[in-house]
């Protein structure tokens, strides 16, 4: 994809908002993976203005596709309360849901967050075994 050349600089200017752009042409077009970049570059302030709410609704484009890094920063934007009203069983399902998507390292962030949620008793143990959670 274009947009990782202006990303790292490869032969061009290095610029997130042209790599934004590019992304952004993908993702209006359907494309998980770049709905869930566009997401993070939203989250981060990088190439556009930061604004948490544009995030998450890229974010839940992509997860809705199946994009499991998408449901993992989803489920972490339920449990900060940044770009939606926070939500610790919202946070826990997508947590969950990228638990069971994902593999290695990403597997493990989600495995962790879904843990702190149910650790610190944010989600309970009903909501857990009636399955409202995930």
């Amino acid at each position: 994809m274009l947009s990782y050349i202006y990303v790292l600089g490869y032969g061009v200017p290095q610029g997130y908002a042209e790599a934004v752009r590019w992304w952004r042409r993908a993702a209006e077009q359907g494309n998980a993976n770049a709905q869930s970049r566009l997401g993070i570059l939203y989250d981060m302030g990088q190439g556009v203005p930061q604004d948490y709410a544009e995030a998450v609704r890229w974010w839940r484009r992509a997860a809705e596709q199946g994009n499991a890094n998408a449901q993992f920063f989803l489920g972490d934007a339920y449990r900060r309360g940044q770009g939606v009203a926070q939500n610790y069983i919202q946070a826990y399902m997508f947590a969950n849901l990228a638990a069971t998507n994902l593999t290695g390292e990403g597997r493990e962030l989600s495995v962790e967050l879904r843990g702190l949620l149910a650790a610190k008793r944010k989600v309970s143990q009903t909501q857990l075994q009636v399955g409202t959670a995930g």
